[in-house]
């Protein structure tokens, strides 16, 4: 398996039942050329190799790491070698393994962070974001929130506002990738339960009933937001950080 830590502590997994959640983190090393990134080449299958040729430092690096990281978790839970994983893409992009389909998995990454959810089948999607300030939040907020989100957004306390449009923006981004639509779905699409609830509102139609998505906010380093959605109830979720100077494994 990866090497993990958990709780700044050595670890075994939990067993990943069908209603827990497990969320991989790890710290892309972007120095070019260095001994633990080239490990990772031998992870990718040709066509991973072939964009990787295509593209430019310091991209290269990180989708070279991103993948193979990826390829390692799966490894884990699937039992087989990870240059064997076979991993295909929805229309809209979106990875899945259609050899195990009772294994769903999604990945994002902000500056150097990169987060992994892995769960028992299902719509599962994850957004990390670094937040930083921007000039344009109101122009976001009005283009690309429902108008309770939107009345809630605007009613923060000023120094609130920050970590609240992060919190709204990532629940969101995390929904739509879950749907396999990406945000060209339209974030707006999505309504987020802004009271005590901590669930959606309203959502499309055709991805069932609000009430069955779960939303977890998992807390992985500094000022960085993530969020996960699954569409059927989280009972436990369990944070796991990969060693960053960990060794490959070929296949």
């Amino acid at each position: 398996m990866p090497p993990a830590t958990q709780g700044g502590k050595d670890t075994l997994l939990l067993p990943l039942d069908s209603n827990s959640l497990h969320i991989w983190h790890a710290e892309i090393n972007l120095e070019v050329g260095s001994a633990p990134i080239l490990d990772f080449w031998t992870l990718l299958d040709a066509s991973e190799l072939t964009k990787v040729e295509q593209l430019a430092e310091p991209r290269k690096s990180y989708y070279l790491e991103s993948q193979g990281r990826l390829r390692q978790v799966l490894s884990y839970y699937l039992d087989e070698p990870p240059l064997r994983i076979i991993i295909k893409r929805h229309a809209y992009g979106k990875p899945y393994l259609a050899d195990h389909p009772n294994l769903a998995f999604n990945i994002s990454h902000s500056g150097k962070q990169w987060v992994m959810a892995v769960s028992r089948a299902g719509l599962l999607g994850v957004d990390i974001e670094y937040c930083r300030p921007r000039n344009n939040f109101t122009a976001l907020v009005n283009r690309c929130f429902a108008e309770e989100e939107r009345l809630y957004w605007h009613n923060l306390a000023e120094d609130e506002k920050l970590a609240g449009f992060y919190e709204l923006w990532t629940k969101k981004e995390a929904f739509v990738k879950a749907t396999g639509r990406g945000i060209g779905l339209g974030l707006a699409q999505c309504v987020l339960d802004t009271g005590e609830g901590c669930g959606f509102l309203r959502i499309p139609c055709q991805f069932g009933d609000a009430s069955q998505w779960s939303v977890a906010m998992p807390a992985i380093t500094g000022c960085y937001c993530c969020a996960v959605v699954l569409n059927r109830p989280i009972e436990a979720l369990s944070i796991y950080e990969m060693d960053t100077q960990q060794e490959t494994t070929d296949g």
